[in-house]
């Protein structure tokens, strides 16, 4: 396995973000009280988590000037 050269600047990108929030939203949701769960619609979570992960897919593409 072999690193890309650039990878320090992954760290920087929109989409390594993205990611870790999609990481974070389910950890986070578990922690939160009932009586707040309760104000957010069934499929509220999973869209947020998909909107999220597809503006990390979407991030992957934007130049963020990481490339030195």
């Amino acid at each position: 396995m072999k690193l890309i050269d650039n990878w320090r600047a992954t760290l920087k990108a929109y989409s390594t973000w993205a990611l870790g929030a999609v990481v974070a939203i389910p950890t986070i949701w578990l922690q939160v009280p009932d009586e707040l769960k309760a104000l957010i619609p069934a499929q509220g979570m999973a869209k947020i988590t998909v909107l999220v992960a597809v503006a990390g897919l979407i991030g992957r593409f934007v130049d963020q000037g990481h490339d030195q």
